[in-house]
C-alpha cells in the first residue's frame, strides 16, 4: 500500500485513493492480526500438555 500511495504521489496526476481502499486494507490487517494472535495462542495451549 505504502508503494501503492508514493506512486499517486509521484505521478502527481488527478488519480485518488477511494476510501474503500483504505478500509478494506485495514480490515484485511486487523484479520491477520487475529489470526497471528489466535496461532500463536494455540502453539502455546499445545506445549503445555
Amino acid at each position: 500500500m505504502i508503494g501503492f500511495i508514493l506512486t499517486i504521489m509521484i505521478a502527481e496526476n488527478d488519480f485518488y485513493l477511494p476510501s474503500e481502499f483504505v478500509t478494506v486494507y485495514i480490515s484485511v490487517l486487523g484479520v491477520f492480526a487475529l489470526t497471528q494472535q489466535s496461532k500463536n495462542w494455540h502453539k502455546r495451549e499445545r506445549q503445555r500438555k
